[in-house]
């Protein structure tokens, strides 16, 4: 499932509680379990449960909640 989020500064966000999640930053910048992202940065998160992302700038994001990590996917 993919979720879109828009934020203004200091702004947080629940990151899905999923057991794998793709997060792009596509605008501003953000911080993600003690980890600052800027524009056109990605993380990778496994069992994110109780993880929020703050906005540091106003930004837009993407996050792909997965059941299976990515590479899982590939090989298939």
């Amino acid at each position: 499932m993919l979720h879109v989020r828009r934020l203004t500064p200091g702004e947080r966000t629940a990151v899905p509680d999923a057991p794998h999640v793709y997060v792009h930053v596509v605008r501003g910048g953000i911080t993600l379990a003690e980890e600052t992202l800027g524009e056109g940065d990605s993380a990778r998160v496994t069992d994110a449960e109780g993880l929020d992302a703050v906005a540091v700038t106003p930004a837009e994001l993407l996050m792909w909640e997965m059941l299976q990590p990515l590479d899982a996917a590939a090989r298939r």
